[in-house]
């Protein structure tokens, strides 16, 4: 039985004052507050008392909490609602937006998978994505399931780790994963392939993933026409407008198109040979977008920059394709566009033509 799916750890101490411990099962180390005997002589036959002196605060204050503290709760829960991430997040905000930013950010990097509720296509389970080294330019970044342990078992062999910023959310909270030394890597790579996470899966390291990626993903018409059928009310229905890139009230729905409503809560749509499909908010401009020819991402052969209007971003694991040329965020230009930098020639052509010209 692992320690997770426990709840606890089987700590051993091998220090007389007990402020370190080793974990028999998993190898996990804590530190512990000091422990001191009481020097009260009121009573001499009694055994001496064991108090913990208040050295610290178990809780940080609200906003004191960073992206690696709600990402070290994730990879502990391992399997968690939607509803306990944004009652993880909330120590961080409250909005709504900042959950949902985060989880899709964790998601595009690689560190947790997401389950969608098949009816609403909304998030349902989040689960921490197995351990991986993926090579990213001149370095090794570690994605998924990582503990200080597995960390330590690492730099044993290639050396100390640096962090490595992938981006940051709402340009204050930093995201940062381990990175480590390209040629030690590489130079270890039996050793490093034998490790195993406290799940006692194997450690993967992957080169090339952005072109696997890819590859395997389907093209959007696939996606549209597996779409679960529905039905909508017209009250409150508004229509996604690709030329102005906005939403506009739609006082019908008889033309195909991507539709959403504001009431009483936000629901995406797209309507596709007169049959109205769930959708997610990424679909329902894309399926618009192709629809009017007005496509809403680029792609430059010259830079090797893959552009995105603000708001029009991909499903997550197209966006997880192309962060991983460049292992960083897409960063917010000031001509209001998401740009995802270092995108080879092919890589970029062959996305584009699996998002557009989807709609016969």
């Amino acid at each position: 039985e692992s320690c997770i799916s426990r709840g606890h750890h089987h700590w051993i101490s091998k220090i007389s004052d007990g402020r370190e411990g080793t974990c028999k099962d998993c190898g996990e180390k804590r530190s512990f507050p000091r422990r001191v005997r009481s020097t009260s002589r009121r009573n001499s036959n009694s055994s001496p008392k064991i108090q913990f002196k208040r050295s610290y605060d178990v809780f940080k204050p609200k906003g004191k909490y960073t992206a690696l503290d709600i990402l070290d709760s994730v990879f502990f829960l391992q399997d968690l609602s939607w509803l306990k991430f944004r009652e993880l997040c909330s120590s961080i905000s409250d909005d709504l937006l900042f959950a949902n930013e985060l989880l899709r950010n964790f998601a595009t990097i690689g560190h947790v998978d997401i389950k969608l509720n098949k009816l609403t296509l909304k998030p349902q389970r989040i689960y921490a994505s197995p351990p991986a080294l993926i090579k990213v330019q001149d370095r090794y970044l570690l994605s998924g399931y990582s503990t200080k342990t597995l960390v330590e078992k690492i730099e044993k062999l290639t050396g100390t780790k640096q962090y490595f910023e992938v981006g940051k959310m709402w340009t204050h909270l930093p995201i940062e994963i381990p990175s480590f030394d390209i040629r030690s890597v590489e130079k270890n790579l039996y050793q490093i392939g034998a490790l195993v996470d406290q799940l006692n899966r194997r450690l993967s390291i992957v080169d090339g993933i952005g072109f696997q990626l890819i590859s395997a993903l389907p093209h959007l018409r696939k996606v549209y026409q597996n779409l679960p059928e529905t039905s909508v009310a017209f009250h409150g229905l508004e229509k996604f407008n690709a030329v102005t890139g906005q939403w506009q009230y739609a006082d019908s729905a008889h033309k195909d198109g991507g539709y959403r409503q504001i009431w009483p809560a936000h629901e995406y749509f797209i309507k596709t040979q007169g049959i109205f499909r769930k959708a997610t908010f990424e679909l329902t401009k894309l399926f618009a977008a192709d629809l009017e020819s007005m496509p809403l991402h680029n792609y430059s052969a010259e830079n090797k920059r893959f552009t995105a209007k603000i708001g029009c971003e991909l499903p997550t694991l197209y966006q997880r394709a192309l962060v991983s040329f460049s292992g960083e965020l897409p960063k917010k230009s000031d001509s209001g566009e998401l740009i995802f930098k270092n995108v080879p020639n092919s890589a970029g052509s062959m996305l584009m033509n699996k998002i557009y010209g989807q709609i016969s």
